[in-house]
């Protein structure tokens, strides 16, 4: 290394590691912050809360898996494709497979909420509830449509005795 300066305050300098970006640095840093509870400011920002609040109950987690549970795999693939998620990604999740040596593929409930989630993403707004019952509506799953509506109104998630 013909570019090494020798600098006396920083003990890796003469090395050619400048400690700020040593992986050293970077793990005390992480240490620091744990053993200390101080927390970096972009990690205690308001976008962190505000997040949490842009969720919707009705598209959680819990929610979308208990429809994709009553909700038959033709169907989810309908919803799918009508809500944006591309066929090669729906078909990815459908050949999935999770056993390489027996060659079982995910249960149909996983790969349907996978299909859902894939719509979704990180954050759920109230204009994809919107979203989904149109499409819910407009390939005539008024049932389907009348469940999601009344959680949403209600604010609260999809829950298994909404589908008897």
């Amino acid at each position: 290394m013909d570019s090494v300066m020798d600098d006396g305050d920083n003990p890796g300098a003469d090395r050619g590691i400048v400690e700020a970006d040593s992986p050293r640095a970077r793990a005390r840093s992480v240490m620091n912050t744990k053993l200390y509870g101080v927390r970096p400011k972009s990690v205690s920002s308001t976008r962190a809360s505000s997040a949490k609040k842009e969720d919707v109950s009705v598209l959680s987690h819990s929610s979308l898996m208990i429809f994709s549970s009553f909700v038959n795999q033709q169907t989810i693939e309908q919803i799918g494709l009508k809500l944006g998620v591309p066929k090669h990604v729906i078909n990815r999740i459908k050949n999935h497979v999770v056993d390489e040596v027996v060659g079982l593929h995910e249960p149909i409930v996983v790969q349907n909420f996978q299909i859902l989630w894939a719509w979704r993403g990180r954050k759920s707004t109230k204009k994809m509830v919107d979203q989904l019952l149109n499409v819910l509506r407009g390939i005539n799953k008024w049932e389907l449509a009348v469940i999601v509506s009344a959680a949403h109104k209600e604010n609260r998630r999809i829950r298994m005795k909404d589908f008897k």
